[in-house]
């Protein structure tokens, strides 16, 4: 895993870490900041929490 994407999960806003990196397109950075399986699930989850609060009345399927 790349400096990138440990510090994007550290909370490190995007453009502070393409300047500690040196990367000066936004391309750039986006080819080494890699988004693994568990922070999709975490995401997911995340979603559904806001969700379910939002409509507390809403069934979930699935």
């Amino acid at each position: 895993m790349e400096r990138d994407s440990f510090m994007r999960k550290a909370g490190t806003h995007d453009t502070i870490t393409m300047d500690i990196t040196g990367h000066s397109t936004r391309e750039m950075f986006d080819r080494y900041n890699t988004v693994d399986e568990q922070e999709k699930i975490e995401a997911v989850k995340k979603m559904e929490s806001y969700l379910l609060a939002a409509n507390p009345k809403q069934v979930t399927k699935g």
